[in-house]
């Protein structure tokens, strides 16, 4: 904490952050090795903004819900790996 003119202002140490931003995705980084290529796959697709029916139709599954059911069963293992609730379990 910094003090100015006798008054306590609290600021944030901007190197802290840069350190946790970079253990959580060493973290996740570490999570993503451990998935089958195909999930790795998915990911990735959505993340550059592909549909569930695009995935579906790339990855050779019959519907859009057997890729979202693939997703909520990667969420449920993040959520074992990582110790938090994201809502899948």
């Amino acid at each position: 904490m910094e003090v100015y003119d006798d008054d306590g202002w609290e600021v944030p140490d901007p190197v802290s952050s840069f350190e946790d931003e970079v253990i959580e995705n060493v973290d996740v980084q570490r999570f993503l090795s451990t998935l089958p290529e195909k999930d790795k796959t998915i990911l990735q697709m959505r993340q550059d903004g592909y549909t569930l029916q695009e995935i579906a139709d790339k990855l050779d599954y019959k519907t859009h819900s057997a890729v979202l059911k693939r997703i909520k069963c990667i969420g449920r293992k993040y959520e074992k790996y990582s110790g938090l609730n994201f809502g899948f379990s």
